[in-house]
């Protein structure tokens, strides 16, 4: 047999496809029937003759023997009772294989070969082993042809998933098809309403009735229904638009952070090719333009959106070295929106020369608060504790003072988790034995790819779960050094027999329990600084009860026993006095404004703290809410409509849990809970705000 095109080879192959799937269907389930095919060499219409008394499906058993001339009739009468054939090819393997070898169609597999691994998808089921004695059988390889076919095949079970992702339309899991009176009728499954099949009316009548006429479809059912309507829709009217897609490619340079070399790749430029031949395909230096002209635009969204907000913004900066010693000074915009969702937006990124002084710091915040217009709208800036920050925002109160918030008399905050792991720091100076033991045994553990084998293989020995690599401490941060002993504490039956075999210094049982002690005591300050560090939800109203619960664990009698716990604990102690002895008056007014703690827990911090001066300090803070109240009483009236808040009950809970690993909280919220019974204030009618401080606090229960 001899084909003029490859086209005619495919086609009269698909045709024998159909026939030889309808008759092993037949064959299956039809028992006892006469079967009789024919195939003209030229011819469009195929001819299948069907003689048998059993019932098929639903369909009543034929007296008489039946002609079907039409490819539809032939697929009408077995898809009853049976799932639907896919596409042309059927499901039975081993007939199709057969009917291939009767007809003589060697040469025209060996044609097919050549258009590639897709045209073996089609046969059969997804198993590599029957796709090769298949098409060996067929076209004759031998042996060494076979290995080639064998690296065709591998990557079909990849294409043959893809493809398995298709489905057909969406109006399948709203009705079914059945056989009404020898006729197809498709049957909502929600009313049972029988409507035309979808081989002959397709499935606009079917999407009209799910959409719009069932009234027994619940309402968010029928919503997504009509919602894969419109979105098939919109991929029917698409447009290409080249600019768009420019932008785009773009995005995802920046948000996957690929480097702009990779757009010169050959691999890149062909499936861009593939996926879309008329795009002219845009080198790494037409990129980045356009990765700039993405940047200007979002920046010029973002600085109308900050400028059209009602409220002040706070900042955070900092400054930082990367390995190849430049410095940055990066800053950090804060800020409520009208629908009181917490924002956060890189606004600076810029490279600072040294020497990194005050100068340069001021330098970099005023640059920023000049260019983004937020000179008379900031509220607070949000710095390490270091001397030169201190001088930096005392010169920018200097210089740009007349214009801020209060003259900027509180702008400047110390940051919280930075002054904490200040003060561990401190006292993990004072201990070094039993961390630099720890911290030995992990450096030769990691130092070389064959002793990190040499532990896993320990790991495994003892049941433990294999690790690529050991953490290790970084200087300068408390919690790498908590993480460090957490995991050793994990591994220390693998870590002690490694160093026994390995290393010479091997822990003795001293520095196992002194190791293990100061575990649990750095466990203690965890959560507080994941609170601090927190900047997806408020956390400000949360750093004085935090500030008391880190004041009590200092002070817990617990470490007395323990000479090493108790000479670190006094270490902290002393920088907390330092660092936190007059808290920030923004922190205090957050304090304030908890519903569950208000002006009473700033009172009880201060008789707890500092007896002599509580009561001076709690009418200087009530002088300061006052000024406070009446400055946004005056923003608000000044806005076109009313401001209403709610509270997110989940946001608040983020920071109330109960699970706290922070002893010393627990027990201030119990001692907290027994000063505030006992100091009930008398209502008073002044003002909202005077209300709201004089009324009793709300009860927050732990969920």
């Amino acid at each position: 047999m001899h084909y003029k095109t490859i086209e005619a080879a495919v086609c009269h192959l698909h045709k024998l496809a159909e026939i030889y799937a309808v008759m092993s269907y037949m064959t299956k389930h039809v028992s006892k029937s006469k079967l009789s095919w024919n195939v003209p060499n030229k011819t469009t219409h195929t001819h299948l003759t069907l003689n048998t008394n059993q019932r098929v499906g639903n369909i009543e058993p034929s007296k008489t023997q039946g002609t079907v001339s039409r490819k539809q009739q032939i697929y009408d009468g077995i898809q009853v009772g049976s799932p639907r054939l896919p596409g042309y090819f059927g499901s039975d393997f081993r007939g199709l294989m057969y009917g291939c070898k009767l007809k003589g169609l060697v040469p025209l597999a060996k044609l097919l070969l050549s258009l590639g691994s897709t045209f073996f998808l089609a046969f059969g089921p997804p198993d590599s082993c029957h796709r090769l004695s298949f098409c060996c059988f067929i076209c004759g390889f031998h042996q060494q042809q076979q290995q080639k076919l064998r690296i065709v095949l591998m990557l079909s079970p990849l294409i043959s998933q893809a493809s398995q992702g298709k489905r057909g339309p969406k109006v399948w899991a709203y009705v079914d098809s059945e056989i009404v009176d020898g006729i197809e009728k498709a049957v909502c499954k929600y009313c049972k309403l029988q409507l035309s099949s979808v081989s002959r009316k397709g499935t606009t009548h079917l999407n009209r009735h799910i959409g719009y006429y069932c009234h027994h479809i619940p309402q968010e059912d029928r919503g997504r229904f009509l919602a894969t309507l419109k979105n098939k829709s919109d991929r029917d009217n698409f447009v290409f638009d080249p600019v768009v897609f420019r932008g785009l490619i773009a995005k995802y340079f920046l948000s996957a952070e690929v480097a702009f070399r990779k757009a010169d790749d050959p691999a890149w430029k062909e499936m861009i090719n593939y996926c879309q031949p008329s795009f002219n395909v845009v080198g790494r230096q037409t990129i980045r333009a356009d990765c700039l002209i993405l940047y200007e635009e979002e920046k010029l969204q973002l600085h109308q959106k900050i400028t059209k907000l009602k409220f002040h913004v706070s900042l955070t900066a900092d400054l930082w070295s990367s390995n190849q010693n430049l410095g940055y000074l990066g800053v950090t915009a804060h800020y409520i929106d009208e629908e009181f969702e917490l924002h956060k937006k890189i606004i600076a990124f810029k490279q600072i020369s040294f020497p990194h002084n005050s100068f340069v710091v001021q330098d970099g915040i005023m640059a920023c608060l000049t260019e983004w217009d937020l000179v008379d709208r900031v509220f607070t800036v949000t710095l390490d504790n270091a001397s030169m920050n201190n001088r930096a925002i005392r010169d920018l109160c200097a210089a740009l003072g007349a214009q801020m918030f209060f003259k900027g008399e509180h702008i400047h905050v110390r940051c919280a988790a930075h002054v904490l792991n200040i003060m561990l720091q401190a006292g993990l100076q004072v201990i070094p034995n039993p961390v630099g033991r720890v911290r030995d045994i992990i450096k030769v553990v990691t130092s070389t790819p064959s002793r990190l084998q040499t532990f896993n293989s320990i790991v495994q020995a003892l049941g433990l779960k294999g690790k690529s690599g050991l953490v290790l401490d970084v200087p300068h941060r408390w919690n790498a050094t908590y993480d460090m002993l957490n995991e050793a504490l994990k591994y220390k039956a693998a870590l002690n027999r490694f160093a026994a075999e390995q290393y010479q210094d091997v822990p003795s049982e001293q520095d196992r329990q002194k190791a293990e002690s100061l575990h649990e005591f750095l466990e203690q300050f965890s959560e507080a600084t994941k609170a601090f560090s927190a900047d997806r939800h408020p956390t400000a109203h949360l750093f004085l009860k935090m500030l008391m619960a880190v004041r009590d664990v200092l002070l817990d009698e617990t470490w007395n026993t323990n000479e090493l716990l108790n000479e670190l604990a006094e270490a902290m102690y002393t920088k907390f006095q330092k660092y936190w002895a007059a808290p920030s008056m923004v922190l205090l007014i957050a304090a304030v404004l908890d519903p569950s703690m208000k002006a009473d827990f700033v009172r009880f911090f201060y008789l707890t703290v500092e007896n002599a001066e509580a009561e001076a300090k709690m009418r200087e803070l009530r002088q300061y809410l006052k000024k406070y109240y009446l400055e946004y009483e005056r923003v608000v009236r000044n806005n076109t409509g009313p401001v209403f808040v709610t509270y997110d009950e989940e946001v608040l809970s983020q920071g109330e849990s109960s699970s706290s690993g922070l002893r010393g909280k627990r027990r201030v919220e119990l001692a907290f809970a027994q000063f505030s019974s006992q100091n009930s204030s008398t209502r008073s009618e002044r003002s909202k705000l005077d209300i709201y401080l004089d009324d009793p606090i709300v009860v927050v229960r732990p969920t």
